[in-house]
């Protein structure tokens, strides 16, 4: 279940008016949600008489708000919030089919019951614009991440695991449309991943094995960069990008010990019988890198000649009809179609950005631009004109 909800126009406007001392604000945002995930899973082995249940659900409440504000004419300063909780419930009950005998067993489920994982984040990024073949972006974010779970599995029932972590990361990327058909762009990055519930309380069997409890881990950090080209015209696009990132303190599953064992001794004899899984735990290794080179491509073919001639005769009426009627919006629009259709995508554009007043429309010839700027390989405006539509 989510909410969402956003200051209108007007509303922006009168608080300028009031409180000038606050500045421009050009959008602001407020997110809030919720969400239930519960899973069920029945265990039995083979030729078994008894059933093991687990119940595991997870509640998320969350929320972001985002302010954007203009800077001067190329400047926009963007800045937020964010944050969420999970709160965990997790039981076992142990079934007899044959005596329908019913244990339950909560100490023994695959997630310490009553577990909260809860993180927020502040983040701040600047954006700077000139006309619309260059923009170049640099933020930064503040995370804290934090655990806290009461262990009830044997043999550390008792035992807490409170873990936090916090970390800075910023990253920064410019764009550029060298020319009509050519833009290059590049970035860098730094990435934080704490550990989760999986990597750090979880008590879970499978074919692979038992995972068990892990303490003392450290968050995954990542540093990348990306340089990417794009080549477009009406009728085939291409684009390359090569990619490279560096990894560190990265979390793995390996073998480990439980209780002073090496398995889960489900009869406490201390040896490991068949059925017997093996522990693992997570641990941090070494680093890594992952690079790569991406190579996409489109193309459309060719209109036939009759089809062309005919859009060329529709261009051509409909030309002439917004002249004499230069106001009527939806003239406007059905000739921006009819150009986007025929290839000339820059007048298709300015067409649209004339039918978006119309409220009927704006929304449809939001769609046709970001269309048009992505057709284009001008992938920044595109996504600028498709949110714009969504928040419509």
């Amino acid at each position: 279940i989510t909410l969402v909800a956003g200051i209108p126009s007007w509303l922006l406007v009168l608080a300028e008016a009031l409180f000038p001392e606050l500045g421009a604000l050009g959008s602001f945002q407020a997110k809030l949600y919720w969400q239930s995930q519960r899973e069920d899973t029945r265990r039995r082995a083979a030729g078994g008489t008894n059933r093991s249940e687990f119940a595991d659900s997870v509640d998320t409440l969350g929320a972001r708000l985002q302010a954007e504000s203009p800077v001067g004419e190329d400047f926009t300063l963007v800045s937020g919030v964010d944050g969420y909780r999970d709160a965990v419930s997790s039981s076992r009950r142990d079934r007899n089919l044959r005596t329908g005998a019913v244990v339950d067993r909560p100490e023994e489920g695959n997630y310490p019951d009553g577990t909260r994982y809860q993180a927020a984040g502040a983040f701040l990024l600047g954006r700077w614009t000139r006309g619309e073949d260059l923009r170049f972006e640099l933020g930064e974010r503040f995370s804290r991440v934090e655990l806290d779970s009461n262990l009830r599995n044997a043999p550390f029932a008792g035992r807490g695991i409170r873990e936090h972590y916090v970390s800075w990361t910023g990253g920064g990327g410019l764009s550029w449309q060298a020319s009509e058909v050519l833009g290059l762009s590049a970035g860098v990055w730094q990435g934080f991943r704490a550990p989760n519930l999986n990597d750090t309380v979880a008590l879970k069997t499978s074919a692979q094995g038992a995972d068990a409890p892990s303490s003392g881990l450290r968050p995954e950090k990542s540093t990348g960069f990306e340089l990417g080209a794009r080549h477009a015209r009406s009728s085939f696009q291409h684009s390359l990008t090569l990619h490279y990132t560096r990894l560190e303190d990265i979390i793995e599953r390996a073998p480990g010990v439980y209780g002073g064992l090496s398995f889960i001794d489900l009869d406490n004899d201390g040896i490991q019988d068949p059925g017997e899984s093996p522990v693992f735990q997570r641990r941090n290794f070494g680093a890594g890198y992952v690079a790569g080179a991406e190579w996409e491509g489109k193309a459309k073919a060719a209109l036939v000649e009759g089809e062309r001639k005919h859009l060329a005769t529709l261009v051509t009426e409909f030309r002439s009809r917004v002249s004499t009627h230069p106001t009527d919006l939806g003239l406007r629009h059905s000739l921006a179609g009819f150009l986007e259709k025929s290839g000339d995508l820059d007048g298709a554009i300015g067409e649209y950005q004339h039918s978006i007043r119309d409220p009927r429309r704006r929304v449809e010839a939001l769609g046709a631009l970001g269309r048009c700027f992505l057709a284009k390989g001008m992938h920044d405006l595109a996504a600028g004109q498709l949110e714009k539509a969504l928040e419509e």
